[in-house]
């Protein structure tokens, strides 16, 4: 089985169990490091989610996973982090007002690198405005990678 079917079948248990608890399901992750494979499970909830659920949330959908992956794994549930990922179309609308960043397959005005307030997604389109206040309409097909962006 391909690392992409192992990602779709565990993100369906993964999302099953999730719902159950309450959690939802950031994205999932099936690499290979030095010579092991590891699963990693990226979980929140609304109001942040504690070490306790990430813990239980394991020991729940081990057994599970484990009828999907024959090999050894690692399984690593965690928090997505300050700096989230945007995934999906309801993590646009979710997040609009925060700053984030986006990193994109082709070149818009000769930048591939975005960071400015999300305004929102709307039939396909991402719209940002920059640190200039300039609004930019991004295809979210030309997203390679969109993240909460935090400022220190």
């Amino acid at each position: 089985m391909s690392s992409g079917q192992i990602v779709t079948k565990v993100r369906n248990i993964a999302e099953e169990l999730a719902s159950e608890l309450g959690l939802e399901v950031v994205d999932v992750e099936y690499v290979k490091e030095r010579g092991s494979y590891f699963l990693r499970i990226f979980l929140d909830k609304e109001s942040g989610i504690g070490l306790e659920e990430l813990e239980e949330f394991a020991r729940q959908v081990s057994p599970s996973i484990d009828e999907v992956i024959t090999g050894s794994y690692y399984l690593e549930t965690a928090s997505p982090g300050l700096d989230r990922p945007l995934k999906k179309d309801q993590d646009y609308e979710r997040f609009s007002g925060s700053l984030v960043q986006l990193k994109l397959f082709a070149a818009i005005d000769n930048r591939k690198k975005f960071t400015g307030t999300l305004v929102g997604l709307f039939e396909g389109v991402v719209t940002l405005i920059d640190n200039e206040g300039k609004e930019w309409q991004i295809p979210k097909e030309n997203i390679a990678k969109a993240n909460l962006y935090v400022e220190f």
